[in-house]
């Protein structure tokens, strides 16, 4: 797949070969179907927690939105966009009040590894912690949104996938501050009241180059702090990705 130097897909129509997705950016929906599962953690609305995870959605919404069936929302437009029903325990859903079509997109590549981010961003609904209970709450519930998706494809033992979760919040944070997103005090945002993240892995080794005589063993990514280079990757292509698409949010 390509992608230019401000994040976004050159193509519609894409197919991520490492990790084996087929990727369609859609007027009002990204879609993306991997040819085999992935092994995921995430927060979405639908299909979230710990799970085998194939099928992945991210749908936008009118700023009015206030569905009280989120999940049969999210089941509806996963079968507009070519889902079987039987697949549905496999997919993955966001939903989303900014446009898909800014959303930002980077890739990675290591030595036994590459990963690919999307994210869409919205602030409308920006907030900074601490958060006092008496903060207008009607506002923090609605469908602004930054929604991180990231795909790895390499073996990732279960603790990388929830620290990739923390560097994946810090850089969305860092990008924030950056773009200077602020909440109605002056003080910096740290997020929106509605920001959803999945993390998925293909658990395959990736092989680059290696020659049947090769014996350096396969690596699994244990870690995805700051203090290792797949970490390092994954909070730069993160913190890109918010980064270019606040931009155009920002512009609209």
């Amino acid at each position: 797949m390509d992608v230019d130097t401000q994040g976004s897909l050159l193509s519609p129509t894409s197919y991520w070969e490492a990790g084996e997705v087929i990727i369609r950016s859609l007027p009002r929906a990204i879609s993306m179907q991997g040819d085999r599962g992935f092994r995921s953690i995430s927060s979405c609305i639908y299909g979230g927690g710990l799970q085998t995870t194939q099928y992945i959605g991210n749908f936008q919404v009118e700023r009015s939105y206030r569905s009280m069936e989120p999940e049969k929302d999210l089941q509806d437009r996963f079968k507009e966009v070519g889902v079987p029903e039987e697949k549905m325990p496999l997919a993955a859903g966001f939903l989303t009040a900014a446009s898909v079509l800014d959303a930002g997109w980077e890739v990675r590549t290591g030595e036994q590894w590459e990963l690919l981010t999307c994210v869409s961003v919205g602030t409308a609904n920006s907030v900074r912690i601490p958060m006092a209970a008496s903060d207008d709450l009607n506002r923090s519930y609605s469908p602004g949104t930054i929604n991180i998706i990231t795909l790895i494809a390499g073996v990732v033992r279960p603790e990388a996938l929830v620290g990739g979760v923390i560097t994946a919040t810090e850089a969305k944070t860092a990008a924030l501050y950056d773009l200077n997103i602020r909440v109605s005090d002056g003080r910096h945002a740290t997020g929106t009241s509605t920001d959803a993240i999945l993390l998925g892995s293909t658990q395959r080794a990736l092989v680059r180059h290696r020659s049947l005589d090769d014996e350096k063993p396969m690596n699994e990514i244990q870690y995805a702090g700051l203090a290792t280079t797949f970490g390092q990757a994954l909070g730069s292509a993160v913190y890109n990705a918010v980064l270019h698409a606040g931009t155009r949010y920002l512009r609209r």
